[in-house]
């Protein structure tokens, strides 16, 4: 969808500035804000993200990058069992395209 593959949505510690940015700090692009609509529950030791029409809008930061593609494997290996990704619409500026982001499984 859209290039959803080229755009990583980062509400957490994915981040620019975040305990976990190096996973992602070698990936060439440009961050860019954004925002996300659903719910980010913060009550375990990581965030996770659940879309959710007519749920609160998140910031977030967004990696476009044509290099994201080589760089998948290795994202999903890091997020593990507890996360997948999944194509989410996300709002940069004016307007709405898809990224890719990481959800919170129920294990």
């Amino acid at each position: 969808m859209q290039n959803a593959e080229t755009r990583l949505i980062a509400y957490g510690t994915l981040r620019p500035g975040r305990s976990n940015h190096h996973v992602v700090a070698d990936i060439p692009g440009d961050w860019v804000p954004g925002r996300i609509e659903g719910y980010i529950d913060k009550s375990g030791h990581y965030p996770r993200f659940r879309p959710m029409r007519s749920g609160r809008w998140h910031d977030v930061e967004v990696l476009v990058s044509a290099a994201l593609p080589r760089y998948w494997r290795r994202i999903d290996r890091f997020e593990g069992p507890h996360y997948r990704r999944a194509v989410v619409p996300v709002r940069v500026g004016s307007k709405r395209l898809y990224g890719s982001v990481y959800i919170g499984r129920t294990l």
